[in-house]
């Protein structure tokens, strides 16, 4: 590494102020991260539900996208990049997971055009799913 140009501070420990810190470390500025929480990370945790390891937060990246692929590997990550596997949508109630139903396959879900929201139009979606009430 180049000899340090300045030192920065990084508000936040999050994904975007983690991937401002190492950006500025690559072009030899020394960043400080700072971070008002007891872990790095931001909103991105993980949980264990029912004997299975859930993420939570924002919506992952999808591992085509050259930049976003291209960044995992800069960092050492490229080889723990996984395809997720379709299994459906899942919410934690009653003490369990409920799978949420596909809306493509009960007539467009609620909201849809043609009456979704179990009000007539053909829709098949429950007027209040289970899983909603949760």
């Amino acid at each position: 590494m180049a000899a340090s140009r300045g030192r920065v501070a990084v508000i936040g420990g999050g994904i975007a102020g983690l991937a401002a810190a190492y950006e500025l470390k690559c072009e030899g500025v020394e960043a400080v991260v700072l971070e008002a929480g007891d872990r790095p990370g931001g909103s991105i945790d993980a949980w264990r539900v029912g004997g299975l390891t859930v993420d939570s937060g924002p919506d992952g990246f999808v591992a085509r996208d050259p930049a976003a692929a291209e960044l995992c590997g800069r960092i050492g990550l490229g080889t723990e990049l996984v395809t997720p596997t379709s299994s459906g949508a899942y919410v934690f109630c009653d003490g369990g997971l409920l799978r949420v139903p596909d809306p493509a396959g009960l007539g467009g879900g609620p909201g849809a055009r043609g009456g979704g929201g179990g009000g007539g139009g053909g829709s098949r979606w429950p007027a209040t799913p289970r899983w909603a009430r949760c």
